[in-house]
């Protein structure tokens, strides 16, 4: 089963993920973008947590789950350049927080701003850029049947058929670009905001 959300509290996702385990349902691979993929297995408590990071070279990718399984996570999910990163305790008995400190848990939410941020800008300039590639323009990218709007009745609504495909074809890569440019930018305001938020509070402790 795959199912499609997007957190910027990686708390939030450890619950959702506690949640679907207590239904049957157990977390088998995540990709990029927020696809959760999902097994069907026996219901049961099961205490995820979630780190955050990314990796150039695949020994340090290697090192950092050999780390983590040394103190008693054993690595679930995630790849070298999703970022999230997906651990269970090997015993169950065992270890309830993987990190160690409130200051330690608020950096996976300063990795996470950051690279949200980049991908927000990325996807700002390559949406610039394709718009400049094209002469960007409402008309250019509307219907270009010359005449169209001055037919009427059938003969109309047959061209506007016929054409509303390739219109469709050439607005989307635009509108993905923009939708794609505000869930990079939400999420990493969100992410800011709870980071800030936890270390006001380990300030307080």
């Amino acid at each position: 089963m795959e199912r499609f959300k997007l957190f910027a509290d990686f708390e939030k996702e450890e619950r959702y993920l506690h949640a679907m385990a207590e239904k049957g349902y157990l977390l088998n691979n995540y990709h990029f973008g927020g696809l959760y993929c999902f097994k069907k297995g026996p219901k049961q408590e099961l205490n995820y947590c979630v780190d955050y990071r990314t990796f150039k070279h695949k020994k340090d990718y290697e090192d950092y789950k050999n780390l983590f399984e040394d103190f008693g996570w054993k690595h679930i999910a995630g790849t070298m350049y999703s970022g999230t990163q997906y651990f269970l305790p090997v015993n169950r008995e065992g270890n309830k927080e993987i990190f160690s400190s409130r200051e330690s848990s608020a950096a996976r939410y300063k990795r996470f701003f950051k690279m949200n941020v980049i991908c927000f800008v990325c996807a700002v300039i390559y949406l610039v850029a394709s718009m400049v590639s094209v002469k960007f323009s409402i008309g250019s990218l509307g219907f270009l049947t010359p005449g169209i709007w001055e037919k009427t009745g059938s003969e109309l609504t047959r061209a506007v058929l016929f054409e509303l495909p390739w219109v469709i074809f050439r607005v989307f890569p635009f509108v993905f670009l923009v939708v794609l440019g505000a869930a990079y930018g939400v999420l990493a305001v969100k992410a800011q905001g709870i980071y800030k938020q936890l270390m006001e509070e380990g300030k307080m402790i």
